[in-house]
This record gives structure tokens, sequence and C-alpha cells, in this order.
């Protein structure tokens, strides 16, 4: 499951545009400049770290 998590991830970052500009990015989906303590209060999802954590607990048990 990890391995499955990091292969998603990892394609994610590679098809962001580099081009972006805090101009454009209302166009993305995914807007590159969002980051940090604002961003996670909106989140609906936890970050792959998290999950990677949570699932490292889990295989422990």
């Amino acid at each position: 499951m990890i391995s499955a998590l990091e292969s998603i991830t990892g394609g994610m970052k590679k098809q962001l545009p580099t081009h972006a500009t805090p101009a454009t990015q209302h166009m993305l989906i995914a807007s590159p400049f969002t980051a940090g303590m604002l961003a996670s209060l909106f989140s609906t999802h936890p970050t792959f770290a998290q999950r990677k954590a949570n699932l490292e607990k889990w295989k422990r048990m």
C-alpha cells in the first residue's frame, strides 16, 4: 500500500506545470503554490506523509 501511494505521489509531482504563476493558478485543479498551515485547515484528505505514517503504525501491529 505504501509503495502504491509513493508511485501515485511521484506521478502527480511530475504532472504539475512548471510554467504556472500566481496569476494563472486559478485555472489549475491543484495549485502548486498552496502549502502550510492554512492549506491543512481546509484539506479534506491527509497528506502523503500522514498516510504513510499511519500505514507504518498499522504495519507494526
